[in-house]
């Protein structure tokens, strides 16, 4: 099928008509949805790490939308759907960052609007900057969520190196100083990675935690066609997409149960904390 390669073909078609397919030109439609109590929000597409874990790099490029159009996308459905809470799904929200988030929050701010942003996805510590930090103050930034998988510093090697300790206290030092609370900054740790040290999870969790964050697990899903899938397949059986979940996956490892039981206990215990110093 000729059309089956869709980036091909726009490419193609760019080079005939000199029409640039790499910037968005237009804003999402969000009134083919029926509910507005938050709207989601891209304003890049890809990553422009390669982790192992991940097939994000693998399925298509890095490539950052046109902030000023991403800006007016969200000010235009705040105005039009009265919805105030957006949350941006992008893999890599901070890279570029004086090219491109901090513009998309310099407009927002501009158009006067009241708005609250969430990260689910979480952020790449290394490219946080004080004055990101600052415009996510000011725009409404409810929760920042940000990724530290391991304090291993062979296993973050390994894994793609997107960060060091150091870059991650200096990042919750940033944030600590524009205003964000202990339970509004979340820190992911990954769990029941295949070679991963099973006690440098814990050892991850209390740093994220002493570092004035609140630490979240996110265990490990094997995905096809990346390096960890090769070594997960050494474990056990991944033939049905089925075990390719990650609860399915944490049972089927081999995962010390009774540890995972402990984790659970210890998150508990610091988000409890949290909570409380946050009030």
């Amino acid at each position: 099928m000729p059309f089956q390669d869709i980036e091909r073909t726009l490419r193609l078609i760019g080079q005939i008509t000199d029409i640039n397919f790499n910037v968005i030109t237009n804003i999402p439609d969000y009134g083919l949805l029926e509910e507005f109590h938050y709207l989601p929000v891209l304003t890049s597409r890809g990553c422009v790490f390669n982790c192992n874990y991940c097939a994000g790099a693998k399925l298509h490029g890095f490539l950052q939308y046109n902030p000023k159009i991403v800006a007016k996308s969200i000010i235009s459905a705040y105005k039009k759907y009265a919805v105030k809470r957006f949350a941006f799904y992008d893999d890599a929200l901070l890279y570029n960052s004086e090219k491109h988030i901090n513009i998309i929050l310099e407009k927002i701010l501009e158009s006067g609007i009241k708005c609250e942003f969430y990260t689910p996805n979480g952020l790449h510590i290394r490219f946080l900057s004080d004055r990101t930090a600052e415009l996510m103050k000011i725009a409404g930034f409810k929760d920042i969520r940000l990724s530290l998988e391991s304090v291993n510093p062979v296993f973050m090697k390994n894994e793609g190196a997107k960060n060091t300790i150091l870059e991650f206290k200096k990042a919750i030092e940033i944030l600590r100083k524009q205003g964000f609370s202990q339970n509004q900054i979340m820190v992911y740790t990954l769990a029941n990675v295949p070679g991963q040290d099973p006690l440098s999870i814990k050892a991850t969790l209390k740093t994220a935690f002493e570092s004035g964050t609140t630490p979240y697990l996110a265990f490990y899903s094997p995905v096809p066609g990346t390096p960890d899938f090769i070594r997960a397949k050494k474990l056990t059986d991944l033939s049905d997409p089925l075990f390719h979940n990650n609860t399915v996956y944490l049972y089927r490892s081999g995962f010390n149960l009774a540890y995972y039981q402990e984790l659970k206990h210890i998150l508990r215990e610091y988000r409890l904390y949290a909570n409380k110093v946050s009030t």
